[in-house]
Parts: C-alpha cells; structure tokens; sequence
C-alpha cells in the first residue's frame, strides 16, 4: 500500500486487514393454512427479507492499481424484498 507509483508489487501485509461493512438481516415471515374441507388446504405466505431496510453495503475495491476508487464504497447490496405466495393443496 506503499508504492509511490501504486504498482502492484507483493508486500508483508498480513491476510485479511482490509475491514468491510458487516451485514445486519432480519427476515420475516407470516403463514396462515386455511382447511377447506377434509383434504383440501389453502396456505397464504407473506415474506419480507431485510424487513427493516438497513443499508448493507457491499465491498470496497481493494486494488491500489485504482486509486480513484480504492476502499471506497460505490454501492449496495439489494434493500427490502417482500412477496406474497398461495399454495393450494388437494
């Protein structure tokens, strides 16, 4: 990380010293199974992954050839996602 002209040469850093963003999820999930007659059921599914939005930021470039974008964060990983599903069994 030291090279006056950021060639890429191997060095005596160690593994593992860049720290990136850490991850926080919360998924959830409601279901509800509905009997309609003896052997017939119907099951709603509501999903939500990342239920609270938190921004989860992906990886920083790490390479010192780029110093215009090196360890800088440019982007994210994808923010909520929510489906709804029906399944009907017989």
């Amino acid at each position: 990380f030291t090279s006056p002209t950021l060639s890429y040469l191997p060095g005596d850093e160690g593994r593992n010293v860049l720290i990136t963003p850490g991850v926080a999820n919360f998924d959830a999930s409601l279901v509800k199974l509905i009997h309609i007659k003896e052997s017939h059921a119907l099951t709603v599914r509501f999903e939500a992954f990342n239920s609270v939005n938190h921004p989860n930021w992906n990886v920083p470039p790490n390479d010192p050839r780029s110093p215009s974008v090196f360890g800088i964060v440019t982007s994210a990983r994808t923010m909520r996602q929510l489906q709804v599903a029906l399944k009907y069994s017989f």
